[in-house]
């Protein structure tokens, strides 16, 4: 319950940062701030991303290559195949990446996950660290605590001002340049190599643990990856909100205006389609329809899932306010989503919920898709 807690508030801790005047970036290919900038609120993806000026408040990125030069006022929330991260950021870092490189300062609690995390000599981090990952290194000085989930390589070299509680770890090596003010604690197969144990001032703890990590790191791994789902989904519903506000509006409308039809033709398109896909693709002569069903299908699908928190968030958004019409706006996108989230770690129940508004999105997507389809042929 503990890790639900952490991403939840976690979450939570990103979703003001919506409320306020914010600055959108999304490019192919790459986006640059440079030195000149001072973009508020930023929030940009691409393949490469290179932030070089500051950033007022939060900074959200995503990209293959993410590179923060710039220092950050609020927090640094970014996901990528690569992340360096040299600025300064006031607040907190959530980093999720294959590899991660920390080199600035972070004024808050830096979570992290990736293959390959690395904090450098050169970071200082005020709050905790909380990371999950296959090679970890810590070399900096941590003035908080330091919890690792899982991993199959740990080398601790810099200051540690708190405890350091270690989940599941292969291979754990302590070297003599490290200080622990507080307990070491850490469940492995086997003992950790550590260079000089009175350096360690709260003592050592081992626990010996024949399989170290499956079940853990299922667990760890889906809740990172919800985490970052719901980031993706807020850059992506904000940025079509952005875009194309009227056919977001459009789509909250009509997805109330016919609920009934729109359930139905969810499950229709959901259950049908692919069998009368399949009943096509035996025919052999069918199987060009058979892929453009399946194409169509999928697509459908992928929007469905995107768009029903907004729907969510505008059915929410009317009753709080007792509106009279259903907005498509940030908040709208921000209140779906994080209900979308926190639906997702209910057993049976949340599921069953979302399940249900993914079929009136769907729906609304058939329906709109055959009315061109019609017009098309009239």
């Amino acid at each position: 319950m503990k890790k639900i807690y952490i991403s939840i508030i976690s979450l939570l801790l990103i979703a003001p940062a919506f409320a306020l005047a914010a600055e959108i970036q999304f490019k192919e290919t790459s986006a640059t701030i440079d030195k000149s900038q001072n973009p508020k609120n930023l929030y940009v993806a691409s393949q490469t991303v290179n932030i070089d000026g500051n950033v007022s408040r939060d900074l959200t990125a995503a990209g293959n290559s993410v590179n923060v030069d710039g220092n950050v006022e609020g927090s640094t929330n970014v996901a990528g195949t690569s992340i360096t991260i040299k600025g300064n950021t006031g607040n907190n870092v959530r980093a999720i990446g294959q590899n991660i490189v920390v080199q600035g300062n972070v004024g808050g609690d830096l979570l992290t996950a990736g293959q390959n995390i690395v904090q450098e000599k050169s970071s200082l981090v005020t709050g905790d660290i909380l990371a999950v990952g296959n090679t970890i290194e810590l070399d900096g000085k941590i003035m908080g605590n330091v919890r690792i989930g899982a991993a199959s390589k740990v080398v601790i070299r810099g200051d540690i001002g708190g405890f350091v509680q270690i989940e599941a770890v292969k291979d754990l090596t302590v070297e003599n340049s490290a200080l622990i003010a507080g307990k070491l604690t850490y469940k492995s197969p086997n003992t950790a190599n550590i260079a000089n144990e009175q350096n360690i001032k709260g003592g050592v703890e081992y626990k010996k643990q024949a399989n170290p990590d499956f079940n853990f790191n299922f667990k760890q791994v889906w809740y990172w990856s919800l985490f970052v789902k719901s980031i993706v989904l807020l850059i992506v519903l904000l940025i079509a909100v952005y875009l194309v506000p009227r056919f977001a509006r459009n789509f909250v409308n009509e997805t109330y205006k016919r609920i009934w039809p729109n359930l139905g033709w969810g499950a229709f398109t959901l259950f049908v389609l692919p069998i009368i896909g399949v009943i096509l693709f035996i025919t052999l002569i069918g199987i060009p329809f058979a892929v453009i069903l399946g194409l169509i299908y999928l697509l459908m699908a992928i929007s469905a899932g995107i768009l029903a928190p907004l729907a969510i968030g505008s059915l929410v958004m009317k009753l709080v306010n007792k509106s009279a019409e259903y907005a498509a706006d940030w908040k709208a996108v921000v209140v779906g989503a994080i209900i979308a989230f926190v639906l997702q770690l209910i057993p049976v129940i949340g599921p069953l919920v979302l399940f249900v508004f993914f079929l009136f999105a769907l729906g609304e997507i058939a329906l709109t898709v055959w009315g061109l389809f019609k017009k098309q042929r009239a």
